[in-house]
């Protein structure tokens, strides 16, 4: 009983502290030839990556991507080291800081699909107006 006694005392503080503080990931994806000279920079939140992408003409566009796919496309198909910088944070930094980055993600979405629904629209008009 004793034993029991001793390895709860040991424990309990363990796991009491572990979900106090949670991690986040600096990641750097190391440059390769070609299209990605300057190397890749993002962040880890559990299994979500947030990470900025280049996109025509001159946008940065966010994108949200799990960890094993992220990985898989950086790590496995470009054949790049992703180098992984662990920072610990409390629970409470943590959960602001992923929301802040899901609801910049959520927002920019919004935005990337109404500028694409103007496109459209002006596709077809233009469309009717050749055709007038």
């Amino acid at each position: 009983m004793r034993v029991w006694l001793a390895l709860a005392v040991l424990v309990v503080p363990l796991t009491a502290g572990a979900s106090a503080a949670r991690f986040v990931d600096y990641l750097y994806v190391e440059a390769n030839e070609g299209g990605s000279s300057g190397g890749h920079v993002a962040i880890r939140f559990a299994d979500e990556t947030y990470h900025f992408q280049h996109e025509s003409p001159g946008l940065l566009h966010l994108r949200r991507d799990a960890w094993a796919d992220f990985r898989h496309r950086y790590g496995g198909l470009e054949n790049r080291t992703i180098h992984v910088s662990r920072v610990a944070v409390p629970a409470g930094d943590f959960r602001r800081l992923r929301m802040r980055f899901n609801d910049r993600y959520l927002r920019e979405r919004k935005l990337f699909a109404y500028r694409d629904a103007l496109a459209d629209d002006r596709a077809l008009l233009e469309l009717l107006l050749a055709l007038r």
